[in-house]
């Protein structure tokens, strides 16, 4: 979960987003890049896995773990809409670090943003905070609850 800041006060919403190695549009890239802590145009320079095998190992689990990712970002997004404001197109992806680091299905919550005087009073509301815990806690035991069904008896 996450609340951000943006040079134009005028935007406001929540959104999801999962991982993926390019960005759905030029905000989320630059969004991206700055919590990456990556200068813009230095992407590739990032740490490479040399062993092919790896490669192909890591894309493999990583497939399963994008869709579910999806499903669930699909869920919050939808929970979400129905009691916070959001953003057009609030289904974003990007290369996140904190998303890439994860072994399981994950997804960055943008709660809001700072720089919105209208998210940042909503933020400050325990009523609100209550709204997008719910929300992710119910996107949280669905993927369980489809974990749970795939696992062998």
């Amino acid at each position: 979960m996450h609340a951000d800041r943006l040079s134009d006060p005028t935007v406001r919403g929540a959104s999801v987003y999962t991982l993926a190695r390019r960005a759905s549009d030029a905000e989320t890239e630059a969004l991206a890049e700055r919590e990456n802590g990556l200068v813009p145009g230095e992407r590739g320079r990032e740490r490479q896995v040399a062993a092919e095998v790896s490669e192909i190992l890591i894309s493999l689990a990583a497939r399963e773990n994008r869709a579910a990712s999806a499903r669930m970002a699909h869920q919050l997004v939808r929970d979400l809409g129905h009691n916070v404001p959001v953003l057009n197109s609030p289904e974003r992806h990007a290369n996140f670090i904190v998303l890439r680091a994860a072994r399981i299905p994950s997804v960055l919550i943008e709660m809001g943003f700072l720089s919105n005087p209208d998210d940042e009073a909503a933020l400050n509301q325990p009523d609100h905070r209550a709204l997008i815990a719910r929300a992710a806690t119910r996107a949280i035991d669905a993927w369980f609850g489809v974990a749970a069904d795939r696992e062998p008896a």
